[in-house]
């Protein structure tokens, strides 16, 4: 169990890092199962090429030339894949129609240090040679950095998903990807031109910092959002006004109509369901640059910056026409700044006198009870 010895020793950091990681994603499977899988399956990949390190390593010592050559390439394919991988937890927002195209620099990668198999095909493509001390070196050929351009075309679209996170105002996340991605390749660098000893475990190990650098971000991305509805919560508002007065434009106030009603007749788990209803028909409708907030209870804002007076009525008439579409009903009303000297109180304070004004004709309408909701 020579190997195995060497596997700890030199992989006792990722190791633990990986324990932690398994025992936080098991945790949270239920409640935020597509980034569990991300986080497990990222550790699954990093353990089987820190494992492939030490196997080639362990494949040299005893002389097996095709073995060595073996785990050579498994580092070599599977490195991009960690990668692409953080690449896919970090890309949060739907996936575009293209988005399979990323997993091009993969395959190809797969494909062409698998010609290292195929006798003269490699010497066209990507020449390897076993050394005195059996490591595997990639020499001549075209293709020989094939695994670190695939890696920093992962790289690049890692730095284009954090700078869209922060634009779409998820700046912890961003922040996170952007320290793994820079951490990354920090490392390939290191291992590609001043690491000559033939050991790799420098990304390894490097992997798994990112990892916890990642999901500590992501634990300050969590704490600025609502865990029911996923809108940004009370505090992140309080937080964000004052760095948007300079912008802002506009404001959209929302009170979900009956959801005392709800949760006396039909339980919680119904008034829970209008909630995230209403939540996901204001994520439908808003655009890029309005800021979507759950106040607490059944009452939401919506801040738009940089928006005309057109844009905002839009917004506040497609909420009502896809509301509608639920058999939910808000009440709401929107202010718009038609002159700078309107302060952000002001603004708000029109937004919430109008969507009162409209709770007021929901309820002379319908005949409802102000505090029961709607009737049955």
């Amino acid at each position: 169990m020579e190997w195995f010895e060497y596997f700890i020793d030199q992989n006792f950091i990722l190791i633990c890092t990986s324990i932690i990681v398994i025992v936080h994603s098991l945790q949270y499977l239920k409640r935020n199962r597509r980034f569990s899988i991300y986080f497990m399956i990222l550790i699954a990949v990093t353990l089987f090429i820190a494992l492939g390190v030490t196997m080639e390593n362990y494949a040299r010592h005893i002389g097996d030339c095709n073995l060595t050559l073996f785990w050579a390439l498994v580092g070599y394919t599977f490195r991009p894949l960690d990668i692409y991988i953080f690449m896919l937890m970090a890309w949060r927002e739907k996936k575009e129609k293209w988005f399979w195209l990323t997993l091009i620099p993969e395959i190809l990668t797969v494909i062409i240090f698998s010609l290292a198999y195929v006798p003269g095909i490699n010497e066209q493509i990507v020449t390897y040679k076993i050394g005195e001390n059996g490591a595997v070196y990639f020499g001549g050929g075209p293709l020989r950095y094939i695994s670190h351009i695939s890696g920093f075309i992962y790289l690049a679209l890692l730095f284009f998903a954090a700078l869209r996170q922060m634009r779409l105002k998820h700046f912890a996340n961003g922040l996170g990807v952007i320290f793994s991605g820079f951490f990354l390749i920090l490392a390939v660098i290191i291992e590609t031109f001043f690491n000559n000893s033939g050991d790799v475990f420098i990304l390894n190990a490097t992997i798994g910092v990112s990892i916890l650098s990642f999901l500590l971000f992501d634990y300050i991305e969590r704490g600025q959002y609502d865990v029911l509805t996923g809108l940004f919560n009370r505090a992140t508002y309080y937080h964000d006004l004052p760095k948007m007065s300079q912008t802002l434009t506009g404001v959209i106030q929302l009170d979900l109509n009956g959801l005392k009603y709800f949760n006396d007749n039909y339980g919680h788990e119904a008034g829970d369901k209008a909630l995230k209803t209403v939540a996901s028909t204001i994520l439908q409708v808003r655009t890029r640059r309005m800021y979507a907030y759950r106040m607490g209870g059944d009452e939401f804002i919506i801040l738009a910056l940089n928006c005309d007076e057109a844009t905002i009525k839009n917004t506040v008439d497609a909420f009502i026409a896809e509301l509608e579409k639920t058999g939910y009903h808000c009440s709401i009303g929107y202010s718009y700044r038609s002159a700078s000297c309107i302060t952000d109180d002001e603004l708000i304070k029109e937004a919430e006198t109008k969507m009162y004004e409209d709770k007021e004709v929901y309820y002379k309408n319908t005949g409802a009870e102000r505090r029961r909701g709607i009737k049955g």
